[in-house]
């Protein structure tokens, strides 16, 4: 539930933080930017790469502010970025830079007591800075612990809400769906076998903080879309032996389909109140061994027989699934020569569960032609 609702969240926030302001008897202003920054700070240039998580369709004036970003929350015309290791030398450094960028910018403390009016702070007591130009209104704040709030308003609609680039080397196994927004915000993760991306619904519609019916089926209208899409590119539902065969389970209450070249679930919690996430997941599937039955029975009487083969122990834990691989691969012959296999052939009650009661007397003794 950590992902629920989170661009809410990020909006009741950043009212709080608007009435913040506003409750506070004053702000004091001193040093400007004009001799380069308050107190007894060394002035320096600005130093350090951009996080790798800065969102990307950010306006090119809006210089990156280098640090650990840890979590940042786009909503419409605004982003909240909450950082740590930002020192109040590099929050100077970034307030003259941005100050080059025709940003005018200003040094400020808060007040709750009028006994504290002129007071003067010098050195590490500011406790942010303000940078404005045109409709731009920011507030970078920063703490002892070289933590930092960056509060931008005025940005152009929907900046940072569907920034993520789409890694290409999936593109063609798993696409980008449409109607859900993926940034800087959320989880993405890939390798060359694996990927896990999570976003949030583009539509966001809510009354007195609860989803809407209307947002409930527009973005259950997405999920059909986008399982649709999946199915027209050569997915289908998985069964649950490929799951266990794949290893691959995927997210609770989810779809899992699978096709030639990987497994992929879905998942939305989007019937749930306060909550609009969307997750996938996704791995390449393994490379599967050919296919060959030379025995008499069907893959329905062999998948029965291996399960009451296990259920009678005459399979462990561990051989029952890598016998389940075998299963799915569709490699009957060598499931038959397992020994617990054979063994279970011999149990006439497995016999009869599994379909294979009457045998003809030349088939007693099959035995397929490879070893396991």
């Amino acid at each position: 539930m950590k992902q629920m609702l989170i661009r809410r969240k990020g909006n009741a926030l950043f009212s709080r933080f608007i009435s913040l302001m506003q409750i506070a008897v004053l702000v004091l202003s001193f040093g400007g930017c004009v001799a380069g920054g308050p107190g007894d700070f060394e002035v320096k240039g600005l130093e350090g790469e951009a996080p790798e998580n800065w969102p990307s369709d950010m306006p090119e004036d809006i210089l990156p502010l280098p640090g650990t970003l840890d979590t940042v929350w786009p909503a419409h015309r605004y982003i909240r970025m909450f950082y740590s290791d930002v020192s109040r030398e590099t929050v100077i450094a970034y307030a003259n830079a941005m100050k080059g960028n025709g940003f005018e910018c200003e040094y400020i403390i808060f007040t709750y007591d009028e006994k504290d009016h002129g007071k003067i702070v010098y050195g590490r007591d500011f406790n942010a800075v303000t940078l404005k130009k045109g409709e731009y209104d920011f507030l970078l704040e920063v703490y002892a612990d070289n933590e930092a709030t960056y509060s931008l308003s005025g940005l152009p609609e929907g900046t940072g809400i569907n920034s993520l680039k789409w890694p290409e080397e999936w593109a063609d196994l798993v696409p980008r769906p449409e109607g859900v927004d993926f940034s800087e915000t959320f989880n993405l993760s890939y390798d060359d076998n694996s990927f896990y991306a999570n976003g949030v619904f583009s539509f966001r519609e809510f009354v007195d903080e609860h989803f809407t019916e209307k947002h409930l089926e527009i973005n259950r209208a997405v999920v059909r879309d986008y399982i649709d899409l999946l199915f027209s590119i050569g997915y289908r539902e998985a069964t649950e032996l490929e799951k266990q065969a794949e290893g691959f389970w995927g997210f609770g209450g989810n779809q899992v389909l699978i096709s030639n070249e990987a497994i992929l679930s879905v998942s939305s919690e989007n019937d749930v109140q306060y909550s609009n996430a969307f997750r996938i997941e996704a791995k390449k599937t393994r490379e599967r061994a050919p296919a060959q039955n030379h025995s008499p029975y069907t893959t329905d009487q062999v998948e029965k027989l291996l399960l009451h083969a296990f259920y009678r122990n005459y399979i462990s834990h561990d051989e029952y699934q890598e016998l389940l691989v075998l299963f799915v691969d569709g490699d009957i012959d060598n499931i038959l020569n397992h020994r617990g296999v054979q063994n279970a052939l011999l149990d006439d009650d497995i016999l009869e569960n599994s379909g294979i009661k009457e045998r003809d007397p030349s088939e007693q003794n099959y035995l397929p032609p490879k070893p396991f």
